[in-house]
């Protein structure tokens, strides 16, 4: 648990958001205050659908805490997920095992039995920080998750931009020069497994960034030039007016210093700076489209 409000309430609203390593329920004000938050690491022994399943009981059991103690109903729920949910399975999400065949839809209707909303985790962060972070007020922005994978929210006058399939902001699939895809150079995973080679030992991504000296400064510098790279690209393609690094990777205090730094010199210089909610800015977007959808009283997945 890591939020509790004492207050009195008499709805409320399911967050639950499914990342590459952990899985994260939370109950909600329709206002989306979190009540109560829980955090559990995901058994990757286990089927991607008995994860999903464990992840709506857990859900379902802070429901039945939230009426026990504010005698609140649940009326919605929404779901956040890596790549592009379909009904018959989800695209473009290689970090969990088993998601490409996973009928997500229907297990939540079957399970969950509410209204519920379905999308992708980077636009319900780049959600919570438009309408109360660090993104606030910006009518041209890009959020840029950093977590096990990579990838961006695009806002453009003010709305977040999903695109025709869904997939705009999916920058981990970017082709480089080397002919990798972006995600496979400086996704978390990916920067573990750097620094894990050099060291010999297991390293937090986040950490890699806060090593000055050694290898691991090395395998640092490379990701902060080729985040540099995203960077100076996204810049000339949308003109944004601010840039928000947000997820697990981005909880290193250097790494924003190292951005600004080598990004100094861009001719058209964009305001680079952290996300208000680095560790729980899904589930903070999860609770704020919940709530809208209690509010219309209608699915959003039918």
């Amino acid at each position: 648990m890591s939020e509790v409000n004492p207050v009195d309430h008499t709805e409320c609203v399911l967050a639950i958001d499914f990342g590459g390593t952990k899985i994260d329920v939370a109950v909600a004000t329709p206002a989306g205050v979190l009540l109560r938050r829980e955090r559990h690491t995901i058994d990757h022994s286990a089927s991607a659908q008995a994860i999903v399943e464990d992840a709506f009981a857990r859900a379902l059991h802070l429901a039945d805490w939230a009426t026990q103690e504010f005698g609140a109903a649940v009326s919605a729920a929404a779901i956040a997920s890596p790549g592009i949910v379909q009904e018959q399975g989800i695209d473009l999400a290689p970090n969990v095992g088993g998601w490409t065949s996973l009928r997500l839809p229907e297990t939540a209707r079957r399970t969950l039995q509410l209204p519920f909303v379905i999308g992708n985790d980077v636009n319900f962060a780049t959600q919570a920080e438009l309408t109360s972070g660090a993104l606030r007020g910006v009518q041209n922005g890009v959020y840029l998750g950093l977590g096990t994978g990579i990838g961006a929210g695009l806002v453009v006058g003010g709305r977040l931009v999903r695109g025709q399939n869904g997939i705009a902001g999916e920058i981990g699939y970017i082709r480089t020069r080397s002919g990798s895809i972006l995600e496979d150079q400086i996704g978390g995973r990916a920067i573990e497994a750097s620094a894990a080679a050099v060291a010999g030992r297991g390293v937090r991504a986040s950490d890699v960034f806060e090593s000055a000296t050694g290898p691991l400064a090395a395998v640092a510098v490379r990701a902060v030039d080729a985040l540099t790279e995203v960077i100076e690209n996204i810049v000339w393609m949308l003109d944004p007016e601010r840039i928000v690094v947000g997820g697990g990777v981005s909880s290193a205090p250097s790494l924003i210093h190292d951005l600004k730094l080598t990004l100094s010199g861009h001719p058209y210089p964009v305001d680079i700076r952290a996300g208000e909610f680095v560790h729980d800015a899904v589930v903070r977007g999860l609770a704020i489209a919940a709530g809208e959808l209690a509010l219309r009283k209608e699915p959003s997945w039918s």
